[in-house]
């Protein structure tokens, strides 16, 4: 099975919460002094999960150090359990012929995975993945043998294994391993030459252990290790950080990182469980973590400096900033998004008489009008696909929406006159939001639940994440209060310091670490946005914005939601958590102006992500984006309808964009370190007229499957001046521009255009278009090409050359399929030639590949005398005669 997996980056949130004790180390045979090469204990991990799409059961087990990784999930049937590798983004389960379960938990980087494979009799087998296939790998004399490591340096496999007398003992290569005095010896991994493992003493107790390059053990134990059910050490790295698991009495499985002086835990942030089984040499580590559902993910661990937990937002963190937009989208309101980065909001319809809700999924943006309302808002997107929100009726009431598989349905809460949601629970699925009752009182829920915050005139209940409840309450007195309901149901009021200056006061979101977003706006003033913990919130404001609002914050602790620029349009963001450092780097910002019409564009500042034709457009307003392609010295043009993000946008080139009305924004990112890079001016405009400097012909091709090879010619038949596009797809955009800034079009041209097949053949019509002022004035014209291939009617066209001396050749277009042929005749009407073409397919017969070829020869060889003769073109249902000239 191949599946194509999707990864979610958790910039996150969480320090290592727990230090322990320090190890004693207890030496059997040596005391062995061990550097420490640990994380300090500041030290913070980020986060990545590692899904596969439709698979909620993933046993990330191994991984290499090119991010590739293996592990276990259960089969088709659900069954049995089966190894898995993911390489290079492929899913691809393995299950040994016959086995009861297959299970991986070794990847080496020369490819191989290996662990081990259940027997019909429940006995176990070493297991090894080589070049796609598996084979058996069992210790001598072993009953059972077990592999968990693969050395990347010797290429040796590690494991244990149980003889006849039911002894287990560990081995690496061709040697075995035993701890001194121990009942059962585990081994796992090697690295640098150091074996890790764990043994269980004569009284049952598990200990860690480490055996060095000369074959010396160092025991390590675990505080309380009376009460431990299990103790495993998986994984050392060559600068001897190890990772380890435990199962205690009472508390369950946790995971520990570190070096063999001190550790600390490791948690997946809002997990149930957490187990670590591999650490690369980057000090990543590499397991699985189960959620509150009961699902089962992958997970990279990745050692980061100067991070550290949102909650509270600590004064060395900070955000990098990227804008959401959409080209041609002067208003989009971003309330929502999934932890995929798919995202959810308002915007307004074509003719801008009413607001509908969005969704931009995989970059798709879709918009969604509730039949017969007067707006619909959707404040809402689940993990699980799902966008919810609400819609005003006729009558001015609300109405819950819910948007499901590409439906709106209508959603009311029992009882309720009105009805909004705001919230999709990603654990449970429950709906969030508040309604109105028949007596005009407002009150939140949450699934069933009726949410009333004690003594509030109104409650707003807004999301749910790890059993709390955020929202917000008016008292008595008409003043807005934020607040968190626990899973028991217990209220926590949060103030803000002058609260009867507030027009509103909202905490829309809440991830599992406890960190939320508020949104407030006082008299006078514009809306702000804070986030951190409830008791320690920092504004959180988008650089060069006139004002920002925050709707969402998602598990990796990114916040979504939308800011406004000088100019008046409303632009979605998303903020991401990183080091202060980071956030100083890029949080320079540059303010542009440009004119209506044409301008010349660069990019003062480094972005934090690399930028984009499509997100160059969607941040100035633009409704194309040209720049020249110096190596071939030809303009290369993206318009919104592109199928693609277009050509990356780098410092020190200039770009040509062209906006419908004045822009005023900003740029946000870091000082470009290359001289060079910094060197071209932000920006040069020029006026709207009835010609143009620059100018774009795009579009889309019709009529075949695929268009492979295929080219667009533009010609403006004023000028006589053509430029050649390739077709992406079905797409095409054909630019052509003056720096100077010397007229390229006018009002009135008229604009040829064809579609060339890959062999250089004609395989359209040639359509003919009339530039508009509104096509000047969005620098694009839009067009479109049907009928690739398939002439709308059949015709016979001029030969070429012509006159000739001494050959030819004669194009035709057929509409339908046929027996064709070409005859010759002289100015009398005497046969000269025929030209028997065969049956033909429906299509154009241009170039000289396809065309029909006369030598200039009669029926004997002979070639004809100079003049004029009549050529004629007969199929089935159609015929007609040209002229042609020859000439000696």
């Amino acid at each position: 099975m191949h599946t194509r997996i999707k990864t979610s980056l958790l910039f996150c949130t969480f320090t290592l919460l727990v230090c322990f004790n320090l190890f004693f180390l207890l030496n059997t045979t040596a005391q062995v002094n061990i550097t420490p090469v640990a994380a300090p204990d500041d030290s913070n991990y980020s986060y990545e999960r590692i899904e596969v799409s439709g698979v909620d059961h993933l046993e990330l087990t191994a991984s290499n150090d090119f991010e590739d990784y293996a592990g276990n999930t259960p089969g088709a049937d659900g069954e049995k359990m089966v190894g898995f590798t993911i390489i290079d983004g492929v899913f691809t389960t393995y299950d040994f012929p016959g086995s009861q379960n297959t299970y991986f938990y070794a990847f080496g980087n020369d490819g191989r995975a290996a662990g081990h494979y259940e027997d019909s009799d429940g006995l176990h087998h070493g297991v090894i993945l080589e070049n796609g296939e598996l084979r058996q790998f069992d210790i001598p004399d072993s009953v059972e043998t077990f592999i968990y490591g693969i050395s990347d340096t010797t290429g040796d496999l590690t494991g244990d294994f149980i003889d006849a007398a039911g002894v287990r003992r560990g081995f690496t290569g061709d040697e075995i391993v035993e701890f001194p005095g121990a009942s059962e010896t585990f081994a796992q991994y090697v690295s640098a030459g150091r074996l890790v493992g764990s043994y269980v003493d004569s009284e049952g107790i598990y200990h860690g252990y480490v055996r060095d390059a000369n074959g010396k053990y160092t025991s390590i134990d675990f505080p309380n290790p009376d009460s431990l059910n299990y103790a495993f050490f998986h994984g050392i790295n060559s600068a001897g950080m190890y990772v380890a698991r435990s199962n205690r009495v009472n508390i369950g499985t946790r995971t520990f990182v570190g070096t063999f002086r001190g550790r600390h835990v490791l948690q997946f942030p809002g997990s149930v469980t957490t187990e670590g089984w591999n650490i690369n040499e980057d000090g990543s580590v590499v397991g699985y973590y189960d959620t509150a559902d009961g699902r089962r993910q992958g997970f990279v661990a990745r050692l980061v400096e100067d991070t550290t937990e949102p909650v509270g937002a600590p004064a060395d963190v900070g955000y990098t900033f990227e804008s959401i937009d959409v080209p041609g989208v002067d208003f989009l309101e971003l309330t929502a998004s999934s932890d995929f980065e798919d995202y959810a909001g308002n915007t307004r319809n074509g003719d801008g008489g009413k607001t509908v809700g969005f969704t931009l999924i995989d970059g798709v943006f879709k918009t969604y009008d509730f039949p017969g309302s007067r707006n619909t808002y959707f404040y809402a997107l689940g993990n699980d696909g799902r966008a919810a929100g609400h819609y005003e009726d006729n009558e001015g009431l609300f109405h819950g929406v819910v948007l499901l598989n590409g439906e709106l349905t209508q959603y009311d809460f029992p009882g309720s006159v009105q009805t909004f949601l705001y919230g999709i629970s990603d654990s449970t699925g429950a709906l969030t939001g508040n309604f109105i009752d028949a007596d005009g009182i407002r009150r939140g829920f949450t699934g069933e639940t009726i949410i009333q915050y004690p003594g509030a005139v109104e409650t707003f209940a807004d999301f749910v994440a790890a059993g709390r409840l955020v929202g917000s309450y008016i008292d008595a007195d008409g003043i807005y209060h934020a607040y968190l309901r626990t899973a028991a149901g217990e209220f926590t009021s949060i103030d803000l310091e002058n609260p009867a200056e507030v027009e509103y006061f909202f905490m829309p979101g809440v991830n599992d670490a406890g960190a939320v977003v508020v949104r407030y706006k006082e008299t006078g003033d514009v809306p702000r946005t804070y986030v951190g913990s409830p008791l320690n919130l920092r504004e959180l404001q988008v650089p060069g914005a006139v004002s920002t609002e925050g709707w969402n914050i998602n598990e990796d602790g990114s916040v979504v939601g939308h800011y406004d620029s000088p100019d008046g349009r409303r632009h979605g963001f998303i903020a991401r958590l990183v080091a202060k450092a980071e956030s100083d780097h890029f949080g320079n910002v540059y303010r542009v102006t440009l004119a209506k019409g044409l301008n010349m564009i660069s990019v003062p500042l480094a972005p934090p992500n690399a930028m984009t034709a499509r997100s160059l457009a969607g941040i100035a307003g633009a409704t194309t984006v040209i720049t020249l392609d110096v190596p071939s010295q030809r303009f290369v043009a993206w318009t919104p309808s592109a199928p693609d993000d277009g050509f990356p946008i780098e410092g020190g080139n200039g770009y040509i964009v062209n906006v419908p009305g004045p822009r005023e924004f900003a740029f946000v990112g870091a000082p470009w370190t290359d001289e060079m890079k910094a060197a071209s001016p932000p920006a040069i405009s020029a006026k709207v007229s009835q010609d143009a400097w620059a100018f774009v012909v795009s579009g889309r091709l019709k009529g075949k499957s695929a268009f492979d090879g295929y080219q667009v010619i533009v010609r403006n038949l004023r000028t006589d001046s053509a430029t050649t596009a390739s077709v992406q797809g079905d797409y095409f955009a054909a630019a052509t521009a003056d720096l100077a800034r010397r007229s390229v079009v006018h009002v009135g041209d008229r604009i040829e255009v064809r579609a060339i097949g890959p062999d250089g053949n004609v395989e359209s019509q040639s359509l003919r278009f009339e530039v508009t002022s509104e096509h000047l004035a969005n620098a694009v014209l839009s067009v479109r090409i049907e009928g690739i291939g398939q002439p709308p009617r059949t015709r016979l066209l001029q030969n070429y050359p012509n006159p000739f001396n001494p050959e030819t050749w004669i194009p035709y277009q057929l509409s339908e399929d046929g027996a064709v042929s070409i005859a010759i005749y002289d100015t009398t009407g005497k046969s000269v030639r025929v030209l028997p073409l065969g049956f033909q397919s429906a299509g154009f017969y241009n170039n000289r590949e396809r065309a029909a070829y006369w030598d200039g020869r009669n029926a004997f060889g002979e070639r004809v005398a100079s003049g004029a003769y009549f050529y004629r073109l007969t199929t089935p249902s159609f015929h007609q005669t040209r002229r042609l000239v020859i000439i000696k």
